[in-house]
């Protein structure tokens, strides 16, 4: 599927990263490498990975290309050829789809693509629940009987602190809120470039 694709093409990115990092490796072929799976996102349609995807490229061009004025020029061809080949991609009819879907009931749900409408019927699943399911949830893969009931689409809630509450409860959100903070924590005391950090 569509997000698939776009999570693994991420994860290649990521780990050209990581090796051009731990080893050490400043080649601009490795920058070049990773516009094979960029230009598979671009195709798949997920819009998501966009930013990610972004930010990777901008961190694999800080870290491979010494230049100052080299790194402007990469980038500025770069977000040249990007925008070019969107127009061109599977992204930009995503972009033109949503914009123009007529059927979401509420300007909150156009601008979610429709998500805010079942994230409301998630979250009344959630306080439906009695003290254990409060607590602990209901099982992860209650939300795609809930959906395609209330919406007639079996599809996950997309938004990760609802789908703890629902499958994990407060429990199961408070421990995925706790490691997010303690990730971002970590990632403050180890960044020392506040260019990097943002």
């Amino acid at each position: 599927t569509e997000h698939t694709m776009g999570s693994l093409c991420c994860m290649l990115i990521s780990m050209i990263l990581f090796y051009c990092k731990a080893l050490k490796k400043t080649s601009v072929y490795y920058l070049g490498l990773s516009f094979i799976p960029s230009y598979a996102i671009l195709q798949c349609g997920a819009r998501v990975f966009l930013i990610p995807m972004a930010i990777m490229i901008f961190l694999l061009i800080r870290f491979s290309v010494s230049s100052k004025i080299w790194r402007l020029c990469i980038g500025i061809v770069g977000i040249a050829g990007a925008g070019y080949v969107m127009m061109k991609s599977a992204m930009i009819d995503k972009f033109i789809t949503v914009l123009n879907n007529p059927t979401p009931a509420s300007s909150l749900a156009s601008f979610t693509s429709g998500r805010s409408e079942f994230w409301v019927v998630d979250l009344n699943y959630f306080f439906s629940g009695n003290v254990f399911e409060l607590l602990f949830g209901r099982a992860f893969a209650n939300i795609y009987d809930v959906n395609y009931k209330a919406v007639n689409m079996s599809i996950w809630c997309h938004n990760d602190i609802i789908y703890f509450l629902v499958g994990g409860g407060l429990v199961g959100a408070y421990i995925y809120l706790y490691v997010i903070k303690r990730s971002f924590t970590n990632i403050r005391v180890n960044i020392k470039s506040k260019v990097s950090l943002i």
